[in-house]
């Protein structure tokens, strides 16, 4: 296990990428080489190479991009976070587009070692069983960090990068 405030840190820069819509950046800084990551339960990736080629389709079609990260909430001891992200931007042919996306993630070492994204129709049904399970803040503008620390600081902003 990672000291906490090392995985504190790692899972705030992480945020302040998805906030700046910078996919790619997050992806490279913090997804461990043997990730594996989830699309609604589906795997889709047995590491960050093939992760890293599944983004290249959303990047190629975002011109601009912005997160806001909420419901945030951090287990220090288990090192886990989810958090439920919405992305505005636009695409190449001018079209706004939006994406609500559930992460679930589990970390070692200051990487992402698991992700578990929930979009579409699965989003509703797994925020609920993540919330019911402890696992999401339990409300907009909330968050909840297991293991000491404080939430105060980003009660009601939906800004990742001013996380303590």
């Amino acid at each position: 296990m990672s000291h906490p405030i090392h995985f504190r840190s790692s899972v705030d820069a992480y945020l302040v990428h998805l906030a700046a819509g910078d996919l790619a950046a997050a992806a490279r800084e913090f997804h461990a080489p043997a990730i594996r990551a989830y699309e609604n339960d589906v795997l889709v990736a047995r590491d960050a190479a093939t992760y890293f080629r599944k983004l290249q389709p959303i990047l190629r079609r975002s011109v601009m991009m912005r997160g806001t990260v909420d419901r945030l909430c951090r287990d220090r001891s288990g090192e886990t976070a989810a958090f439920l992200c919405r992305f505005d931007g636009v695409d190449t042919d001018g079209k706004l587009v939006r994406d609500e996306v559930l992460y679930q993630q589990r970390w070692s070492g200051g990487q992402v070692v698991e992700e578990r994204q929930y979009r579409g129709a699965a989003l509703a049904p797994a925020m609920s069983a993540a919330q019911e399970a402890g696992m999401l803040a339990p409300e907009p503008g909330a968050v909840r960090i297991l293991g000491g620390g404080t939430a105060a600081c980003l009660a009601g902003t939906g800004e990742a990068r001013i996380c303590a």
